[in-house]
């Protein structure tokens, strides 16, 4: 994406650049997960699970929240309902995309992606800050690596 088409889509929201008018973009990808329980390192547990990442929309994408699932589908399931749902920037406030009545919803989201140039999480392209990726995504998989703080039972009262 062009420095020119860039600035054409950015929106300013409560004192921050926003890429688009999406308050919050997802990135699906394979990660690995070390669950940390408070034992020695050498013994802590690596698993590889999907991961949904959150991150406001903004020049820096602030990382927001992240959620885990042992398969892909159910990472897909948990996306094809909260990512239609995703607040925009509207000139009288923030809202999710209003889907006419009748309409599939995950159907009518991903048309009006595609008539934005813009694309879901689905596709498993990645949002990347533009100093990182002057596209602002890449098709990286697997880069993902998160630590989950799972103590053991005996440290727990």
């Amino acid at each position: 994406m062009t420095e020119e088409k860039r600035m054409k889509r950015e929106q300013s929201w409560n004192g921050d650049r926003y890429r688009d008018e999406r308050l919050f973009v997802i990135n699906l990808t394979l990660a690995k997960v070390t669950i940390d329980d408070g034992g020695p390192l050498n013994d802590q547990k690596v698993e590889n699970k999907w991961l949904l990442a959150t991150y406001r929309n903004n020049y820096d994408l602030t990382s927001f929240r992240t959620n885990t699932f042992e398969t892909k589908d159910k990472a897909i399931e948990y996306l094809k309902e909260i990512e239609p749902s995703v607040p925009l920037i509207m000139p009288f406030g923030e809202a999710p995309l209003d889907i006419p009545e009748g309409e599939d919803r995950w159907d009518y989201w991903l048309w009006w992606l595609k008539t934005r140039g813009l694309f879901s999480a689905i596709t498993e392209l990645q949002h990347m800050p533009f100093w990182a990726e002057p596209r602002g995504f890449n098709n990286k998989k697997g880069y993902m690596n998160l630590t989950e703080i799972a103590p053991k039972k005996e440290y727990i009262n």
